[in-house]
């Protein structure tokens, strides 16, 4: 998972799990364009209004490959231990690296019983 702070994404909000949570519940596709204007302002540096829906218009059509949302590696870890209680997941992070060099958090999770057995070991 990239890190905002090591990446052109820097100067980008990062994502609340409750942004992630509407998404969820409303389908991604409501936010696609908007998440491309925000791409082209922080990757393009793109101000002027017409010019971003413009440059989001053009990476949408080919569809382009971005970071539709923008975290640290804390917050990474929020979102996941948010995530596993709102859906009653049962997982466990089993391992994290960070890699400074490529700026990315390396999450390993895995299955585990009961969400509820889950919390007690932590």
């Amino acid at each position: 998972m990239p890190d905002k702070r090591y990446t052109p994404d820097i100067s980008r909000e990062l994502t609340t799990f409750e942004h992630l949570w509407n998404e969820y519940q409303e389908g991604t596709e409501k936010h696609r364009f908007s998440h491309f204007q925000e791409w082209a302002m922080s990757w393009n540096g793109l101000k002027d209004p017409v010019e971003i829906d413009r440059r989001a218009l053009e990476l949408m059509s080919q569809d382009y490959s971005i970071h539709f949302h923008v975290w640290t590696c804390d917050t990474f870890f929020d979102f996941l231990y948010r995530a596993r209680t709102a859906l009653n997941l049962s997982f466990e992070i089993e391992f994290f690296h960070f890699n400074k060099e490529e700026g990315e958090g390396i999450y390993i999770l895995k299955k585990s019983g009961s969400n509820e057995e889950s919390e007690k070991r932590h």
